[in-house]
């Protein structure tokens, strides 16, 4: 068809674009040995029959492995349309991950032509769930607080296990039938072989009546990252057990579930690398999701480097990402505004800040209030399942004072802790004096009386609207 008088020119770019971007990532794919998306590939011809351009990458389902994203990325390079990607419930590793380091720092000069990213995320890397739960757009992120009716993603995934549970336990039968008739002293070569097929670790809890000394720890492999720099958050341990319906060892038990994750989701050397990436000038970044991948305290102190510097960053969600109340108050120390006011001019002006899900506590808590007092432009603050109990009433105290302090925080999401009723009146003052809070979400554990008060308080705030009778 031709193109239209209005717009015509605009109309004939993108498809030229579109049609390179199509052939570029059918070779792309075959370069790195894997199956191009159908989901792009449609995108790709729908947006070509309309002539308009692609804005959103939308990439989900754990098919996708670094690979796969490294092939759109090398199309990235030389498409400058897209400016959402989005990683959901992939398996994109430290591989993926470093990919998306190199396309932010090349992003950065000023003879790129090609994708610069507005908004990243990347949620539930490396968790293997069914397509029906598959994450979803944190809505409570982007309107501040939701509605009692939405489905967190936290529920989505409280208790989804890796597929990993039934190779490793198909893989033991096959080993125990292998062994039949053998020598005992002949065991370790079949340990040797699941070693082979699993990792060090899994083979470690598939086989726990072999003596240690028969798992030696390869040359090569790292210590666990979480012991060796010492976070607050232990991992868990597996006690795995026979299971008398299969004759082998229960699958629930080989692999905790995705949000009791006791490994960090990636290395510390590609965290790294991300906050390096992001502390890039020039950046464009505003929007950055890590929803539901495991940093840990460590985790999240590498990354602080570089979003300290990160000056465009107006929004940032790090949900159920095992920060502790160290990586809390981390943050709280690198949100204050620096003296030195060049310093200050490329620190990140947040909008919203996503915090749910990490089990900080009242002490994280205290420490990163004192970070926000310092935040004349945050609007949202999501703390919802922070693992405030009834007795943290010093941090409920200081967070009613920064709220009172800092007039421009006017949503805040407490939901899904247990406060009680006694932390939760210490707001009602605050809530009643300042006018600029519009939301304040808490659970039903508060109770009715208290309920009330707060809804009350709120109430107020809110603007009549002045209905004018007919003429």
């Amino acid at each position: 068809m031709p193109p239209t008088k209005k717009g015509g020119a605009k109309q004939l770019t993108a498809a030229a674009q579109l049609t390179a971007f199509a052939s570029t990532y059918k070779a792309a794919a075959r370069r790195h040995g894997v199956v191009c998306s159908k989901a792009i590939q449609d995108t790709l011809e729908l947006k070509l029959q309309d002539g308009t351009a692609v804005d959103k990458l939308l990439l989900q389902g754990p098919e996708v492995s670094g690979a796969a994203l490294r092939a759109v990325l090398d199309c990235l390079a030389g498409y400058p349309g897209v400016k959402n990607l989005c990683c959901w419930g992939c398996c994109l590793g430290d591989e993926g991950l470093y990919g998306i380091c190199q396309l932010l720092k090349c992003s950065v000069d000023q003879r790129w032509r090609g994708s610069s990213i507005r908004l990243l995320e990347v949620t539930s890397d490396g968790a293997s769930v069914a397509p029906s739960k598959w994450p979803e757009r944190y809505l409570s992120f982007v309107n501040g607080t939701s509605g009692s009716s939405f489905t967190m993603p936290s529920l989505l995934f409280q208790r989804a296990e890796a597929v990993s549970h039934d190779t490793a336990a198909a893989q033991q039968q096959q080993q125990q039938k292998a062994d039949v008739g053998q020598d005992s002293a002949q065991a370790p070569n079949g340990d040797t072989h699941l070693i082979t097929s699993l990792s060090y670790r899994m083979a470690q809890q598939a086989r726990p009546h072999t003596a240690p000394s028969a798992f030696p720890a390869p040359a090569n492999h790292p210590p666990n990252p979480m012991q060796a720099h010492g976070t607050s958050l232990n991992p868990t341990t597996a006690t795995p057990g026979p299971n008398p319906m299969s004759g082998c060892l229960a699958t629930h038990q080989l692999w905790p579930p995705v949000d009791q994750a006791p490994f960090p989701a990636f290395s510390h050397s590609i965290l790294k690398e991300l906050g390096l990436s992001l502390g890039c000038l020039g950046l464009k970044l505003q929007v950055l999701v890590l929803d539901h991948n495991h940093l840990g305290d460590d985790g999240v102190v590498l990354l602080l480097a570089g979003l300290r510097r990160c000056k465009t960053l107006k929004q940032l969600s790090m949900a159920h990402c095992g920060i502790g109340h160290c990586g809390a108050s981390c943050l709280g120390k690198h949100l204050k505004l620096d003296p030195v006011p060049a310093v200050a001019e490329q620190q990140p002006k947040f909008l919203q800040l996503n915090l749910s899900g990490n089990p900080m506590g009242g002490e994280g808590l205290i420490g990163l209030c004192e970070g926000l007092r310092d935040c004349a432009t945050l609007k949202v603050i999501s703390l919802a399942s922070i693992s405030l109990q009834e007795q943290d009433n010093l941090a409920c105290e200081v967070l009613s004072d920064l709220l009172a302090s800092n007039t421009s925080i006017d949503q805040v999401d407490l939901d899904h802790n247990h406060i009680g009723a006694v932390c939760a009146a210490i707001f009602l003052p605050m809530l009643r004096e300042a006018k600029h809070m519009r939301k304040f979400r808490v659970s039903a554990r508060v109770g009715r009386e208290v309920g009330a008060a707060i809804t009350q308080a709120l109430k107020a705030n809110h603007p009549v609207k002045q209905t004018t009778g007919k003429k």
